[in-house]
Order: structure tokens, then sequence, then C-alpha cells
């Protein structure tokens, strides 16, 4: 489970029924086959069905978007209100809107999706604000943009077990912004002109 998640589950589940879960933020599920018992995955806008295989989901509530990302084996995938699963293959994100609730299948570099399991955050040509979100979580920190400019530019990076002003430095090497830490609130300024 990622940080700020919540996964919720029966205290036992039931022989010959479905295993069935519900998660609010992001997780990574491995689950072993048992006979032809399936697996579900509940989030606010989708349902994941599996019989065995390697799959991560994120489904935060303060995200427009819930994103479920294939390891390994196969998964069907449907918003909750259809009734037919979309089969996804590994290397492929399954993605919806809560406000569109339309699937769209793409392919993926999985590092990126996955790369919270082992403390460490990937960026691949995201915006900052999506970035933003991910410090937000990662390190349950509140970051305040007053730089309205810096949400537009986008970053590739790769941090391991690095600290939240180690990778903000990092993106000052290319754009100019300046930042204070206050306990758990980060304040993102205008660039200094004397620099």
């Amino acid at each position: 489970m990622n940080s700020g998640s919540i996964l919720k589950f029966p205290g036992a589940f039931k022989k010959d029924q479905p295993r069935e879960v519900f998660l609010e933020g992001e997780g990574f599920f491995r689950v072993s086959k048992i006979n032809s018992t399936s697996f579900i995955v509940n989030s606010k806008t989708t349902s994941t069905k599996v019989l065995g295989t390697e799959f991560n989901v994120s489904s935060y509530t303060d995200s427009d978007k819930t994103e479920i990302v294939l390891v390994e084996g196969s998964v069907g995938v449907k918003i909750k209100e259809e009734d037919t699963y979309t089969l996804i293959t590994p290397s492929q994100k399954a993605s919806t809107s809560h406000k569109i609730k339309d699937l769209t299948i793409t392919n993926v570099n999985i590092e990126k999706y996955i790369a919270w399991k082992e403390g460490s955050i990937v960026f691949q040509n995201d915006q900052f604000k999506t970035i933003k979100k991910i410090l937000e979580r990662h390190y349950n920190v509140k970051i305040v943009n007053n730089f309205m400019e810096l949400e537009k530019f986008r970053y590739n990076g790769n941090f391991k077990n690095d600290s939240i002003e180690k990778i903000l430095n990092t993106i000052k090497l290319h754009t100019n912004f300046s930042f204070i830490r206050k306990g758990d609130t980060i304040s993102i300024n205008k660039p200094n002109k004397n620099r």
C-alpha cells in the first residue's frame, strides 16, 4: 500500500465466492490463483477482476482518475456501471476519468507506476502539477505553489530514497524558483531576481 491509502476487506473471504476488496489510494497486488475463485479490487469508479497476477491500482480520492497497470498475467477492468470487462495485458494501463467514465487502454513503462514499492519516485514527462501531488502523498507534506507558471513545465527524473528538498533542488536546476519549508508545508515562490 502506498502512503495515504486505505484498503477495506472482510475479516474472512467466503469459500467459492469472489475475494473482494475496496481501495482508496494506491496498492500493488500479487494475487495467487485459488481454484477458479476471482479476486476483485473495487475503486471509486472501476472494478478489476483477476485469477492470479501482479498489478497496480491507483485511485486516490483527490485525483480525477483511476489507473490500473498490469505487471504480469492478465486482468479484466470495467467501469462500475458497465457489465463487461476489458482485458489488458502486461505493460498496459487502463485509465478512467472520474468525470467522463470512459476506459482508455495504453502501453506504458511499468517502472514509473510501481517504483513507489521500492521507495522510488519516477517522473516521465510529467507536468509539475502532477509531480506536486506525488510529492505531497509520498512525503506527507502540503505544497503551496505561488509560482503558477511552474505548473505547465514537464520533468523527467528517477529518485530513490531522496529527500523532498533534493528533488525540488534538482527540479530547480532546470526551472528557476525558490522554496521554503516550514514544518510539513513547503511554499514555492517565483524566482529571486538576484539569481
